[in-house]
């Protein structure tokens, strides 16, 4: 295999079912060192170019604690999803605001916080309860960050 993972993945049985009709269902799960799972995932899938295929890299930036490459590739992304609600003419991506917004306020950037938050909120937006939700963080955000000014 690719990575040379292959020494460091077991299989997990977790159920095992034999039908009326003599079929038989095996579930079992593919477990490994969890550190490593962003690099197993990108041996063993063809690369996109995609925002969204980056979401992986960036949970394992913010495992990793590397709060500022995590960012960096965030902002990007958050450009990326823009672009593409502009010109497809749908809402953007929330999860990337939104997973800027909880690093920000991790590292006290309540400024930077309520940037990204202000910055999703002049944005076209499909319905659902997330962006409610980042609209009540908006709010706490700034008073954080007027509390820390005062």
């Amino acid at each position: 295999m690719e990575g040379g993972y292959l020494g460091q993945i077991h299989p997990r049985l977790l159920k095992t079912y034999v039908g009326d009709r003599g079929f038989v269902e095996i579930l079992f799960q593919v477990i490994g060192p969890k550190g490593k799972k962003y690099e197993f995932r990108q041996s063993s899938v063809p690369k996109g170019n995609h925002y969204s295929d980056f979401t992986d890299r960036v949970e394992q930036l913010v495992q990793e604690k590397k709060y500022e490459d995590a960012i960096k590739l965030l902002l990007t992304l958050v450009d990326a999803t823009e672009k593409e609600a502009k010109k497809d003419g749908h809402g953007v991506a929330f999860w990337y605001y939104e997973k800027l917004a909880v690093i920000y306020r991790k590292q006290k950037r309540y400024e930077d916080e309520v940037a990204i938050l202000e910055r999703l909120e002049g944005q076209s937006k499909s319905p659902g309860a997330l962006p409610k939700n980042l609209a009540e963080r908006l709010i706490k955000a700034r008073l954080l960050r007027d509390t820390k000014s005062a």
